[in-house]
């Protein structure tokens, strides 16, 4: 597999961060190279930053999401696999004859899903191994979904960076994303350090979510309603990290908003479709 890196001086990231994910990217490329051929060119784009809503929000719908989770709790990384890339990667894998060209079908079956948990494990194994001398890290996949409503991991708000990688084969092209919190090379040094990471965190009570247009958004006016499907009854989510933790009522202490844990969530109970 023959793997290259596109030139853009302009992207601001810390330069650990970026000799990180430069070398994990080279390492997953080699791995995948042993899975589907050596014919298969891999481009690496050059990271760049933007808000965690904004990646959701440009992130192709048609594909699968892997969220990965790190211990020590350093965050969570998130795959983005187009459904198309994925039809192309599984054939080879499967040693298919016929021609690559169609997507695969969501849900995947079952040994679709075990193929790419292998794809998704090289890149975990990658990432451990480009990272292992500021701070060792053990990795699994946390979720994976066809749907971006569970990859809510993190606020809309946080600042992420996100690394391209664009697979040709045979004359086709699909790009594959992954993203990480921009600040995660901080967040490894105070793991090293001993000092944790981060030393304190903060929780993020969602109320609920809705959609709507961008014209209706830009003529929002005190006083309009925003209604959403979600029961007045229903908990909402408590989140750390952008990971829902736990389920709350609303309600208040004093003077002052609280929130009442009903539920903790396990990882077990977080989805995986």
């Amino acid at each position: 597999m023959e793997a290259k890196e596109s030139v853009d001086s302009s992207v601001a990231i810390d330069h650990v961060l970026r000799d990180r994910l430069k070398q994990t990217a080279s390492l997953f490329c080699k791995s995948v190279s042993e899975l589907v051929g050596p014919e298969v060119k891999l481009t690496i784009r050059p990271p760049a930053t933007c808000s965690y809503a904004t990646f959701l929000q440009k992130a192709d719908k048609d594909a699968y999401f892997y969220a990965i989770r790190s211990s020590p709790d350093v965050g969570n990384l998130l795959m983005h696999w187009p459904t198309s890339l994925m039809g192309l990667l599984l054939k080879r894998m499967l040693g298919a004859s016929e021609s690559l060209e169609s997507a695969v079908k969501v849900p995947l079956t079952d040994i679709e899903f075990r193929l790419m948990s292998k794809v998704v494990g090289h890149f975990m194994r990658a990432f451990q191994v480009a990272w292992k001398e500021i701070a060792p890290l053990e990795m699994e996949i946390e979720m994976a979904s066809s749907s971006v409503q569970p990859c809510r991991i993190y606020p809309d708000g946080l600042t992420v960076c996100v690394l391209e990688m664009g697979f040709e084969m045979e004359g086709r092209v699909a790009t594959m994303r992954w993203v990480l919190p921009a600040d995660w090379s901080r967040r490894m040094t105070a793991i090293k350090g001993g000092r944790g990471c981060p030393a304190t965190d903060t929780m993020v009570a969602r109320l609920a979510e809705t959609q709507m247009s961008a014209t209706d958004l830009a003529g929002l006016e005190v006083g309009d309603i925003l209604t959403t499907e979600k029961d007045v009854a229903e908990p909402i989510d408590v989140m750390v990290q952008g990971v829902v933790k736990a389920k709350a009522n609303l309600g208040k202490l004093g003077e002052k908003k609280a929130v009442h844990i009903v539920e903790k969530v396990d990882k077990e109970n977080r989805p995986q479709e």
